[in-house]
């Protein structure tokens, strides 16, 4: 009696097996599972000495979906830095974010290599950006030419509509490094007519660490010029990237 109920659940079984096989098969096959390709880009940027950034990369899938992808930035700027793990859909882009602190170090340009880790593989990417490193400096003790009887007389920040004055100013380094490579400028606010301003700074000393520059001053002629206010910017370059500016007013009476 034992071996007839034992036929039976075998019986059984292998009818519902066999249902179950067919309803398989009556499937459509399923597509294989298409590998993710990916890449990476970043754009060369600048950031200033000791501060800290937020700096985005695009990851582009041209394959299927990808899951846990990291993304590694390393530079003497900066040492290296890892994103969080990020999913990306297939045929999609999606920008990841690396934090990085820019370390005291002298100013200039700096390789970044930039690599991507997918199923336990790392890549490094086939890309060439830099980051700038602005110096870590202000622009300071910043004055007009100061008159006979300064300070009972006050600096001359006010001149007659054909005149002239001095806009003098120091540039004060806040980091470590020796910052080279600067130049400086004084420009008008849009629209300034009858203001000459000279010279140009192409080239000013470099700062030792937490240096302050010697005086450097902007000779300001003013011909015909109409009465009114006017903002004057001082910016100081380094390689050509602005790196520090600082506005004053200047008053033309009539």
């Amino acid at each position: 009696m034992e071996n007839k109920y034992i036929a039976a659940i075998a019986i059984a079984i292998i009818v519902i097996a066999s249902v179950v096989a067919g309803y398989y098969l009556t499937l459509p096959p399923k597509e294989p599972t298409q590998p993710a390709v990916l890449s990476v880009s970043l754009d060369s940027f600048l950031a200033e000495a000791t501060l800290a950034y937020t700096v985005p990369v695009s990851v582009q899938n041209t394959g299927g979906e990808a899951k846990g992808v990291f993304v590694t930035l390393k530079s003497n700027a900066f040492g290296t830095v890892t994103s969080n793990s990020i999913n990306i859909s297939a045929n999609a882009t999606k920008q990841v974010s690396c934090t990085i602190q820019v370390a005291d170090i002298a100013n200039g340009y700096y390789p970044i290599t930039v690599s991507y880790t997918y199923n336990r593989t790392t890549t490094v990417a086939n890309i060439n950006p830099t980051c700038y490193v602005l110096p870590s400096i202000e622009i300071v003790n910043v004055h007009w030419t100061e008159p006979l009887g300064y300070p009972l007389v006050p600096e001359k920040s006010q001149i007659g509509q054909n005149d002239n004055t001095a806009l003098h100013f120091e540039i004060k380094s806040d980091g470590h490094a020796t910052y080279t490579d600067f130049s400086a400028t004084a420009t008008a606010q849009s629209g300034t007519s009858g203001l000459t301003i000279t010279p140009n700074f192409s080239s000013i000393n470099g700062l030792g660490s937490l240096g302050t520059s010697i005086d450097y001053s902007f000779n300001l002629v003013s011909q015909n010029m109409l009465p009114g206010k006017y903002v004057i910017t001082i910016t100081v370059f380094a390689d050509g990237n602005e790196a520090a500016t600082h506005e004053v007013t200047l008053t033309v009476n009539a």
